[in-house]
């Protein structure tokens, strides 16, 4: 069943549907969840205006964190097209901060790093 219901995720009333589907109609979530595939590493990433606006611009209300269809995966999605002139990645990279879309927490620091930046903090509130 992903398979068949993975290109919705290509637009956003699609992305809206799958997301109606779990959270209203309670589909089971295997059904609705975003298949896996390919990710472009949005962390720094540097394309014309032009580029940004036609391709990417609104890429991003097409997002559903909750059904794995992540930033990553729909900037994939819209720049497959162009896949000679960018480097791809065939897993999300390991990363540590906080979701911009859902605002859930991901990873964690050592506890050098956050002795390191109370540290910091505290240097800076003495100042």
């Amino acid at each position: 069943m992903r398979c068949k219901i993975a290109p919705l995720y290509r637009s956003r009333s699609g992305s809206s549907l799958a997301a109606f589907l779990k959270y209203r109609c309670r589909v089971p979530w295997s059904w609705v969840a975003a298949a896996p595939g390919r990710w472009v590493d949005t962390r720094c990433y540097r394309v014309e205006r032009d580029f940004y606006r036609t391709l990417l611009l609104h890429t991003h209300e097409r997002v559903r964190d909750g059904l794995g269809y992540v930033l990553e995966r729909a900037f994939y999605d819209d720049l497959e097209s162009h896949a000679k002139e960018f480097l791809f990645l065939n897993e999300a990279a390991d990363m540590i901060g906080v979701s911009g879309s859902i605002g859930s927490r991901m990873g964690s620091f050592s506890e050098e790093i956050l002795a390191e930046a109370r540290d910091m903090a505290a240097r800076i509130l003495v100042d």
